[in-house]
């Protein structure tokens, strides 16, 4: 696993090569050739090890082999995390605004609620950001100074 990460190796697509079904299985000596194009040494003894591990009838799942070498990350859901915090957002406004009679208005406490704000607004307005910050971007550096983003 280190190795193949280090090396910025591609194991997927060399086992899709051999799966001609597309169905997720290559046979052991299919995966043995895997092995020795990616340039992956490994002894007879671990090669049969691997195998027991990954094959059943159909023959060697690749794809469980390849989770277990390669982990994927874990994919967040944007969509609850977004809902729960516009749910949050709601209840602090409208509970607030209920016993004083006022609507709140206090300033957001944390950069990640002005960058989801901002981005809501954006999207919402069709606002080309980019285009206002290029008038102050004089020497097109990519970057603005303090003073100029304040206005």
């Amino acid at each position: 696993a280190e190795r193949t990460r280090l090396r910025g190796l591609l194991p997927k697509p060399v086992f899709q090569d051999f799966d001609r079904q597309n169905i997720g299985y290559v046979t052991g000596t299919q995966f043995r050739q895997c092995l020795s194009h990616l340039d992956l040494p490994v002894s007879e003894g671990e090669g049969s090890l691997m195998e027991a591990r990954f094959s059943d009838a159909q023959g060697f799942h690749f794809p469980s082999f390849l989770e277990r070498l390669q982990p994927s990350q874990p994919t967040e859901d944007k969509y609850k995390t977004r809902m729960a915090n516009k749910a949050i957002a709601s209840s602090c406004a409208t509970g607030a605004g209920a016993v004083t009679g006022m609507v709140n208005k206090s300033k957001p406490v944390d950069v990640q609620q002005v960058m989801e704000k901002i981005k809501t607004k954006v999207s919402r307005e069709r606002v080309r950001v980019l285009e206002f910050m290029r008038d102050y971007d004089k020497l097109r550096s990519g970057g603005i100074r303090a003073e100029s983003f304040r206005r």
